[in-house]
Order: C-alpha cells, then sequence, then structure tokens
C-alpha cells in the first residue's frame, strides 16, 4: 500500500486542483503548514476529494468528505477556509467557527492577509445564520483591521451590521475608515450613506451618494458598461429618499423611474425570447 508523506499529499491535492505538478509544486510551500504532520485524523484524500467538490460548487457533499479530518489543527490556512464556507454553506455551523477560528488564533505567519480575513468574515456569516449579530459584527470590524488598505477588507458589511444594531456612530467612523483606506470601492459610499441617513444628515448623504455613482461611473469606463449593473439602481434608489427628505420629489421621482427602467430591462433580458439564437430545423426536401 502506498505511503503518502506531508509533502506528496499535498502535491496530490494542489496537482487535483491545477492540473500541473509543476504549478502545484510551487505552491506545495503554501498550502502545506510546515508545523503539522499528515497523519490519518487530517483525512488528507478526504480533503482533495472535498475540495473537487466545492471546486463544482457541491458545498453539501465537499462538507461530508470534510467530515472525516478530525484534527482539522493540522491542515494549512488556505485549505481551512475552504472548509469553513463549506461547512457554513452546508449548514454546519459548529465545524465552520472552529475551523475559522484555527486560523485566526495561528501564527500570522501561516496564514495569508486574505486567509485571515476570509476566515473572520466567514466567522461572521456564519454567527449572522446563527442570530448572534453582535458577535458577527465584531467578527466584521475585525475583518477590517487586519491590513485596513486590503480590498477584500468587508467595510461595508462591518458597517451596516453596526447599523443593524443601532451603533451608527461606530458605522460611520469605520466606513470612514474605509474609504479613506480604499477610496475606490462604490460600497463603502453606499453604506456611509445609509448611516447617514439613518441619523436625518441628508445633505451629506447625497453627496456621499453622488461620490458613489461617480465611482462607478470611473469602473464602467475601466471594466465595461456592465460594471456594479446590479448595485447601482440601489444607490439611486438610496438618493430618492435624499431627494424626498431634502423636498426634491421631481429628483426623487426622476431616480426612481430609473430603477424601474433598470428593472424592466433586467427582466426584459432574463425572461427573453431567445428562440432567434435556436438553430431552426430544416425544411424536409420536396422531391421535383
Amino acid at each position: 500500500m502506498r505511503q503518502f508523506t506531508p509533502a506528496l499529499l499535498t502535491l496530490q491535492l494542489l496537482v487535483s486542483l491545477t492540473g500541473s505538478p509543476v504549478e502545484a509544486a510551487d505552491k506545495i510551500q503554501i498550502w502545506l503548514n510546515p508545523q503539522s504532520i499528515y497523519r490519518p485524523e487530517s483525512g488528507g484524500n478526504y480533503l482533495i476529494t472535498g475540495l473537487k467538490l466545492l471546486e463544482r460548487d457541491d458545498a453539501e457533499r465537499a462538507a461530508a468528505q470534510f467530515q472525516h479530518c478530525k484534527d482539522p489543527s493540522l491542515v494549512s490556512s488556505p485549505v481551512l477556509v475552504r472548509m469553513a464556507s463549506a461547512y457554513l454553506d452546508a449548514g454546519i455551523y459548529d465545524r465552520s467557527i472552529e475551523c475559522a477560528d484555527i486560523i485566526i488564533k495561528r501564527d500570522k505567519k501561516l496564514s495569508s492577509v486574505n486567509d485571515l480575513v476570509t476566515a473572520y468574515t466567514t466567522k461572521a456569516h456564519t454567527l449572522i445564520s446563527l442570530n448572534k449579530r453582535t458577535e458577527a459584527a465584531t467578527c466584521l470590524v475585525q475583518a477590517c483591521h487586519v491590513k485596513v488598505d486590503n480590498p477584500n477588507a468587508p467595510f461595508h458589511e462591518a458597517s451596516e451590521e453596526l447599523l443593524k444594531l443601532g451603533k451608527a456612530a461606530e458605522a460611520l467612523k469605520l466606513s470612514d475608515e474605509g474609504l479613506k483606506a480604499v477610496p475606490e470601492l462604490p460600497f463603502s459610499y453606499l453604506s456611509r450613506a445609509l448611516v447617514l441617513n439613518s441619523l436625518k444628515r441628508y445633505p451629506e448623504a447625497l453627496e456621499t451618494l453622488n461620490k458613489c455613482l461617480a465611482v462607478c461611473a470611473t469602473a464602467k469606463k475601466r471594466y465595461g458598461p456592465d460594471c456594479h449593473i446590479g448595485f447601482i439602481p440601489k444607490v439611486y434608489q438610496e438618493r430618492a429618499i435624499c431627494y424626498d427628505k431634502l423636498g426634491q420629489p421631481a429628483r426623487a421621482e426622476a431616480d426612481r423611474k430609473y430603477v424601474r427602467s433598470e428593472n424592466n430591462a433586467w427582466e426584459d433580458s432574463f425572461f427573453a425570447d431567445h428562440s432567434d439564437i435556436v438553430p431552426k430545423a430544416a425544411k424536409p426536401k420536396t422531391s421535383k
């Protein structure tokens, strides 16, 4: 029977995901926790199967494979974040939190910034599923402060959770931190506007929403017309509220009209008759 060493198991795992032995070998140092040994309780081959299933968006079956890992502390952080996500999607919340906590408590040398941010964020989403919103908000704030200029830091999400808890001042402070760190992310502008609207600071909210739309317009020029296509109507919807509060009903109605037109366009596209792109059956030949 073939014996798998830690390096061989990790190489097999990476080859299965990358399809390239050379590329897999290059990534071993990233995926293998050098302070751990792939003992049977790590569920090595089950991890490989689970990761393959995750690649096919089959989180439930992936989580079933990951359950064979009796000691997640033996697993590297990049694999643990995927395990935590699969457990969350499968509704196995205790295991999701367990995997996330291992990364959070681990020596920072063993986890990348993105691994740590994802661990905090996944734990927060798990806590939200358990209706533990205060703890979830704390996790999201911690994710933001791992590295404030990280584009993946969930400032907008953390701000909105704080707002739901009635902590508008904290939410506004966090939104400002996020915009200062990464000013090109439109989501943070919308979150800031939501807080300002809740504080009845409508002129500031309107200014923030206009900046948000300007950022979206720049992104469209750079990445194409579909950039932020589902997000922009939300900004217009929130801006309509500002216009109402500022006594500008005509502008409010113009924004709502835009939202309706965008929603109708999306529905027309989604439910369109695509028969014109389906090959038509050839007409039967008639004999002369």
